[in-house]
């Protein structure tokens, strides 16, 4: 647990950081659909939509912030293996070993991995 609390020790850091030294100014287009206002950046795929325009903006900008944030981790992740099969037509018939061939190996070779 120790790394996940340095980790996010850090990232607090750097945040602090990149706000104070990197202040960047986007472009909000404004726009109507039904009663509701839409605010949405033109430079990054970031968009608000409620019903005021004052309202619209101050949520475009908190979106902004949350989309630069660095993700943090409050829980150590769980890495699951996982297995699929896809669906798809029947492949010819030698196609395998025509990879097998391809990758350098035998069929026996394939076996045993």
């Amino acid at each position: 647990m120790l790394y996940w609390e340095s980790l996010n020790r850090l990232r607090l850091r750097l945040t602090a950081i990149n706000q104070q030294s990197a202040k960047r100014k986007f472009a909000a287009s404004l726009s109507r659909d039904g009663d509701w206002v839409v605010a949405q950046c033109l430079e990054v795929d970031v968009a608000s939509q409620v019903k005021s325009e004052s309202e619209a903006l101050a949520n475009f900008k908190e979106a902004l912030t949350l989309h630069f944030e660095p993700p943090a981790a409050t829980d150590a992740p769980s890495i699951n293996a996982v297995e699929i099969v896809p669906v798809h037509s029947e492949i010819s018939r030698g196609t395998l070993l025509s990879i097998i061939r391809q990758a350098g190996l035998t069929a026996e070779d394939f076996e045993e991995l």
